[in-house]
């Protein structure tokens, strides 16, 4: 079940890409190996956006349906069981490799690790989440942009009618976070200085720290209509990034992407897309992590459950480390051979 759940959404994902896009993107599947295991950045950069962030978006419009209306909401059984699939099915169904620790270190890495000092895009070949989130946002900003905008004014007119008055009052809030990191982001700029991985982690933390005592300035301050407000500053400020693609697509010279380019780039980095993609990667790493740990509690020495469910119950231990070369084999007779008689293993004899 969780397996057809996480392919099925594969399958919607790549619909409605080619739908959008008028474009079907080639997948590198390979064909590889039933016993080949693959890093956990690997599938993160895989599934980033068809699976990882719509799943943690739908956790977190659960999250403030459910603080929201306290005594009142619906369990949403279905819906969360479904976003947990789609995060942890990579790593459910992912062959099991001895360096967990280093794989989930190196994802860390990249999805913390700060813009290139170059400031150049090399399609295809990007090293941290900065430059892969980028290189989606370019690739969305050039696919009409006009009905985009049309998209988003009508949601937000939607927004406008169905909001109480309660979530309007919490919007200084984030407005207010937003516009601190705005102005500690150009002015880094403007110093010319290289941001380094801890200048790049304190830009991360400083949206939510803000955010939280920023709570203290609003009148009838309420966590569960902040949740609510957030939604609609982030799609206000979604609205007010694609206003800003039309306007510079009609006022720019055609025959100058690169102008074009420079504008989505500098939208990217001082609006909200890629902070919220970093805060969703750290709960998809989160998970995984947690995840990865019960099946390793699972698949320790006399338990193994874990590899007997996907490969096998007679695989020996380390055998898959051993076929593709992450450990050394044994100098002796090891793994499934030395379970077998030694008449099985004798070369036999010709008689003359």
């Amino acid at each position: 079940m969780i397996y057809f759940i996480f392919i099925n959404k594969s399958m919607a994902s790549s619909v409605r890409s080619t739908i959008w896009a008028n474009t079907a993107e080639y997948v590198n599947t390979g064909r590889p190996h039933a016993n080949k295991s693959y890093s956990m950045k690997d599938a993160f950069v895989q599934f980033r956006a068809s699976h990882y962030v719509p799943a943690v978006t739908l956790l977190y419009l659960v999250l403030a349906y459910s603080l929201s209306n306290i005594g009142g909401a619906l369990p949403m059984v279905m819906i969360v069981a479904t976003a947990v699939c789609w995060i942890v099915a990579p790593v459910l169904f992912r062959p099991p490799t001895g360096g967990v620790c280093p794989e989930f270190a190196e994802l860390g890495q990249f999805i913390l690790g700060a813009p290139p000092s170059s400031g150049q895009l090399l399609p295809g070949k990007a090293t941290t989440l900065y430059e892969l989130a980028l290189e989606q946002e370019l690739k969305k900003a050039h696919r009409s942009p006009g009905a985009q905008l049309a998209g988003a004014l009508a949601l937000s007119l939607l927004y406008v009618f169905m909001s109480v008055t309660t979530i309007w009052e919490q919007m200084p809030a984030p407005l207010f976070a937003w516009a601190i990191t705005f102005c500690v982001k150009a002015v880094w700029r403007l110093s010319g200085m290289k941001q380094a991985g801890l200048v790049n982690l304190v830009f991360q933390l400083l949206l939510p720290v803000v955010l939280f005592f920023s709570g203290s300035l609003i009148e009838n301050f309420d966590f569960t209509s902040l949740l609510l407000s957030m939604i609609i500053f982030t799609h206000i400020v979604h609205t007010v990034k694609v206003f800003w693609w039309f306007v510079a697509r009609l006022v720019l010279p055609k025959g100058s992407p690169l102008g074009y380019d420079r504008v989505v780039h500098l939208l990217y980095d001082f609006g909200l897309s890629h902070q919220l993609q970093v805060y969703a990667a750290v709960v998809v790493l989160a998970m995984q992590a947690l995840c990865e740990l019960m099946l390793w509690l699972l698949d320790m020495k006399y338990l193994r459950l874990r590899t007997w469910a996907l490969l096998n119950r007679r695989v020996s231990e380390g055998c898959v480390a051993q076929m593709y070369g992450s450990a050394p084999a044994p100098s002796g007779g090891g793994g499934d051979a030395a379970e077998a008689p030694p008449t099985a293993r004798a070369t036999p004899q010709v008689k003359p």
